[in-house]
């Protein structure tokens, strides 16, 4: 299935049969920690001693192939979850792993623990106990199976409930859902995101973490510092271009309709030109 059938776009496919897990693929990036994929969601793992920390739980539908894929790598199933914002494709594997103890931004158990609606769509509160055991404001550092893991709230951007999850000795970071590889991302308005502050925020990574970073970002293949830097020149151009014309008193609808976007089709990989003006044009 393309990416964003999977990114919620079409939440109607909650209700279909239909649903069933892929084969998921994990490869090792560094000694210890794993990426997790069926080509719809990245999900990041460290086994070690100290138990398997992993970074989103996915698709509830997609658990039993993680656990499987746990199993085959002879690690214990996760202890340790860390959620990095609150969407359904990345929390509601959390049904599945009930003994783990769960990580989250405090925004996100405040989404989790009530219904909410998405593209039209009622996604249903969370069980209490695939609820967020923890929920932070600022960073939290871990001490886990060798490595220093941290925990940095970044909310804004994609939504409210944004974290990233930073591997230092590995000089790996998961940013969830911040950035979409290769395409305009979704940027959800109605619960915290705004893409000025999305574009703040991947600025804030460029300027933050190693330039020999490898980002892992929650859909889509492994980045480099060059990549964002491409990704914020896209931002700036298309945000000037929705500002200009909103400026001149034109409605969303008007802009979608000039075609601004037009030299920019190649990142309608998953969201169109339409719905990233629209995002833009809510975000001023």
């Amino acid at each position: 299935m393309k990416i964003f059938l999977l990114i919620i776009s079409v939440l109607s496919m909650l209700n279909l049969s239909a649903q069933t897990p892929g084969k998921m693929k994990s490869a090792e990036l560094s000694k210890g920690i794993f990426l997790h994929s069926t080509g719809d969601v990245n999900l990041v793992s460290l086994s070690g001693p100290d138990g398997t920390f992993l970074v989103d739980a996915g698709w509830d539908y997609e658990a039993p192939a993680l656990k499987t894929n746990f199993d085959s790598l002879k690690t214990e199933q996760p202890k340790y979850i860390v959620s990095t914002h609150w969407h359904l494709d990345h929390v509601f594997g959390n049904k599945a792993f009930t003994d783990a103890f769960i990580i989250a931004h405090v925004n996100t158990k405040k989404y989790v623990s009530a219904d909410q609606t998405l593209f039209t769509e009622t996604i249903k509160a969370l069980p209490l106990e695939a609820q967020p055991n923890m929920t932070i404001k600022d960073t939290v550092t871990l001490y886990l199976n060798g490595e220093t893991i941290k925990i940095i709230p970044i909310p804004g951007g994609h939504t409210g409930t944004d974290m990233l999850v930073y591997f230092e000795k590995a000089n790996i970071l998961h940013v969830g859902d911040l950035i979409f590889a290769d395409m305009f991302p979704f940027v959800d308005v109605n619960h915290g995101g705004n893409v000025l502050k999305a574009r703040e925020r991947i600025k804030e990574i460029l300027n933050t973490f190693p330039k020999t970073v490898r980002i892992i970002p929650g859909h889509g293949r492994e980045l480099s510092v060059s990549d964002l830097s491409s990704y914020i020149m896209m931002y700036d151009a298309t945000i000037k271009l929705v500002k200009e014309q909103k400026q001149k008193g034109k409605t969303m609808k008007e802009i979608q309709d000039m075609k601004v976007l037009k030299d920019f089709a190649k990142w309608e990989k998953g969201f169109g030109c339409d719905q990233w003006i629209e995002y833009i044009y809510l975000s001023l």
